[in-house]
């Protein structure tokens, strides 16, 4: 008697076993619950120009923490590469109600800025070549050099004539840090020039948002938003 119990619990156990097993394999995916970790997660899409995939992340998080304003913000830049543009302004309004710490310039230190002062320098002497390498030492020195990296952009679209490299630019300055108000700017410039009107709208609305601390730039951004309306 004692043998069949003790075979009986085994086979029990087997069968628990297997079907946690199976339950396992079966599941559906999901997202980690994570808050971070979603936010990384979507970060990598969002570098690897996957955006459909980073909202997914972003909305997760976002569903999480509704007050965390850097996912709210690369959310809203993903929905804008995807030109739902009106969800994307709506996510840059919530980030500015969460209290994101926008700004328009960061201190530099050390190296980075000794090579970020040369570059302005250069531009100031019109040596634009020479301002570009000494903007890509300070990126080097200091990777996060989001202003730097704005320059260079602004050479490109300003003296070289090359809008889609001075697009990458700007773009990869609001992808480092999504709170640098300038690079909202320099889009929406580049997007007015090329007659651009909702990508231009979005990009000054979006500053708005943010905050301009220069009542002639606040109020020359304000007209354009109402030129580029009338051009829709």
């Amino acid at each position: 008697m004692k043998s069949q119990l003790v075979k009986r619990s085994y086979q029990v156990c087997v069968i628990a076993a297997f079907l946690f097993a199976f339950s396992l394999l079966s599941a559906p995916a999901t997202f980690t619950s994570d808050l971070s970790d979603l936010i990384a997660q979507g970060d990598k899409c969002f570098q690897a120009d996957d955006y459909a995939k980073a909202i997914e992340y972003y909305e997760k998080a976002v569903e999480l923490d509704p007050s965390n304003y850097i996912a709210l913000l690369n959310l809203g830049f993903s929905l804008a590469e995807l030109e739902r543009y009106d969800e994307s302004l709506k996510c840059y309004k919530k980030a500015k109600e969460a209290g994101a710490p926008f700004k328009e310039g960061f201190i530099l230190t050390g190296k980075a800025k000794e090579f970020y002062d040369k570059g302005i320098n250069f531009i100031k002497a019109k040596n634009y070549q020479e301002a570009i390498k000494s903007f890509e030492n300070a990126i080097k020195e200091d990777p996060s050099n989001v202003m730097a990296i704005n320059n260079i952009g602004w050479i490109y679209k300003n003296i070289n004539g090359d809008n889609k490299k001075a697009e990458e630019k700007f773009k990869e300055a609001i992808k480092k840090n999504p709170l640098f108000s300038v690079a909202y700017n320099s889009l929406g410039k580049l997007y007015y020039d090329n007659k651009s009107p909702q990508k231009c709208i979005l990009f000054y609305s979006a500053e708005l948002e943010m905050g301009i601390s220069d009542p002639v730039r606040r109020t020359k951004v304000e007209n354009r938003i109402i030129e580029m309306k009338n051009l829709r």
